[in-house]
């Protein structure tokens, strides 16, 4: 993951593979940990864009808190 754009209630990720390096997920399965220091204050959903993998959209979390997402 390169990087995460904030937009209210929707953030757009950027993924991108590292060129000349192996993907991690050619090592082993593995996740990926993003702070988000812009969001709304209200507790409505997000939307988060994971670029060419899809959408998918989350109830908000208290900080700290995680969610899994899934193909």
């Amino acid at each position: 993951m390169r990087g995460a754009v904030v937009n209210d209630h929707r953030v757009d990720f950027t993924i991108a593979d590292d060129p000349g390096r192996p993907a991690t997920m050619d090592y082993a399965p593995t996740t990926s940990t993003v702070v988000l220091d812009e969001l709304p204050s209200d507790d409505a959903p997000l939307t988060l864009v994971l670029g060419d993998l899809g959408t998918v959209e989350i109830d908000r979390r208290a900080p700290g808190e995680f969610v899994w997402a899934t193909r």
